[in-house]
């Protein structure tokens, strides 16, 4: 997953990341080394912190449920239900 992220964000010109406490964030420090920038994460229970994220958790929840191994999911299965296929 980590590689996905990274592949995404890598040509964006970024200052900080602020993420959640996922556990899908736990390679936070490889993320900072390779994007060269500051990872930084909200605090336990206060999702409020970053409300980016939360509205990104519910619009992926639209189109993956919560439970689903996102991690076998390729970029043309992404598009082909972001696009309404």
């Amino acid at each position: 997953m980590s590689a996905v992220i990274e592949k995404s964000l890598s040509d964006k010109d970024l200052r900080t990341i602020t993420v959640d406490r996922g556990k899908e964030f736990s390679w936070a420090e490889k993320l900072e080394k390779d994007l060269r920038t500051k990872v930084y994460f909200c605090l336990p229970h206060h999702p409020w912190e970053k409300g980016s994220n939360e509205n990104t958790n519910g619009l992926l929840r639209d189109f993956f449920p919560k439970g689903m191994s996102i991690d076998k999911i390729s970029q043309a299965e992404v598009q082909k239900r972001f696009n309404g296929g």
